[in-house]
């Protein structure tokens, strides 16, 4: 996941499902996105890298404050 594209299409996902339930999980995101769950975990792990957004394996997906 290098493409600066890629990464904000994640991050708009997030933001999507987040408002639209409140709580995101793997399984939200690759449902929407049409991706697996493994594309979506190697995804988040770059984004909680960067400090995009707080995400632990199994359990539910934060967006950080604006950077």
């Amino acid at each position: 996941m290098n493409s600066s594209n890629s990464i904000e299409e994640y991050l708009k996902t997030i933001y999507v499902l987040e408002q639209e339930t409140g709580q995101v999980r793997v399984t939200d995101i690759a449902t929407k996105r049409g991706c697996s769950k493994p594309s979506v975990n190697r995804a988040l792990k770059v984004l909680d890298s960067q400090g995009f957004l707080q995400y632990e394996a199994y359990g539910k997906i934060h967006l950080t404050e604006e950077r």
